[in-house]
């Protein structure tokens, strides 16, 4: 009987390329079909870090297996499913109980024992690349220069990407977020809005309620700032208070 394979794609930076999934996507359909299996499902997560309790697209593959939605689990390589060794080996057993199975473009069938060694490479891999990353933002810093990427609302100043300058366009999309969150529009609703208005996200895609609310751990969305800087914000722009 031909397997039925669920495919599983993820970039976990909004520095990285959008294409990185629909590349990954295709490096697997590819894979599968010299398996002979069908693809019944695809699960993406889009701009989310390894940590697979925050990944929408993962937890849902997750509760699609308990209804054996499908056969077999399909990544490009392991840390696209997980960084850290006990997510690994708990995705092996949670599909193993279920007698499904885990294979990756770049080694096939994940055996226990892959799946332990290939999850401490994985959470290893993503420790010395937060420390390098850390170190290139703080030099970075030191010579003057700008360390993160170009925030929504601002253009690249400069040929050397050192200065910021706001975008005059995206700069009223942003006093529009914060006028309608000052006066008590919850995010969902102020991204329903903009999508009805047809203003493209940062990206051209549309915009989402964790976009305008952000992730202040990770730095990203609109509100992805200190509340009381918010406050302050619409405060000086004469908008109703917060409530």
């Amino acid at each position: 009987m031909t397997k039925r394979v669920a495919i599983y794609a993820r970039y976990s930076s909004i520095l990285q390329d959008v294409t990185s999934i629909e590349d990954q996507i295709r490096i697997c359909k590819a894979y599968a079909s010299s398996q002979g299996w069908t693809v019944v499902e695809i699960y993406t997560d889009k701009e989310i870090s390894g940590q697979s309790a925050a990944r929408p697209g993962y937890q849902r593959m997750l509760r699609d297996s308990e209804s054996h939605t499908f056969d077999v689990v399909l990544a490009e390589a392991i840390d696209r499913l997980a960084r850290r060794t006990a997510d690994t080996t708990n995705l092996g057993d949670h599909l193993a109980y279920r007698g499904q199975a885990l294979f990756t473009v770049n080694y096939g069938a994940i055996t226990p024992i892959l799946a332990a060694v290939l999850g401490m490479i994985a959470e290893q891999s993503s420790k010395d690349t937060a420390a390098i990353t850390r170190r290139g933002q703080v030099g970075a810093t030191h010579r003057g220069r700008e360390a993160g990427g170009v925030a929504y609302g601002y253009n690249v100043a400069s040929g050397d990407g050192i200065n910021r300058a706001v975008c005059s366009e995206r700069a009223e999309i942003v006093i529009r977020i914060f006028a309608e969150f000052a006066n008590g529009v919850a995010p969902a609703k102020i991204a329903a809005g903009l999508n009805a208005d047809r203003i493209p996200g940062s990206r051209g895609e549309a915009w989402q309620s964790s976009t305008v609310r952000g992730n202040s751990k990770r730095g990203v969305g609109i509100f992805a700032i200190a509340p009381t800087l918010v406050r302050l914000f619409t405060a000086r722009c004469g908008f109703a208070k917060i409530q």
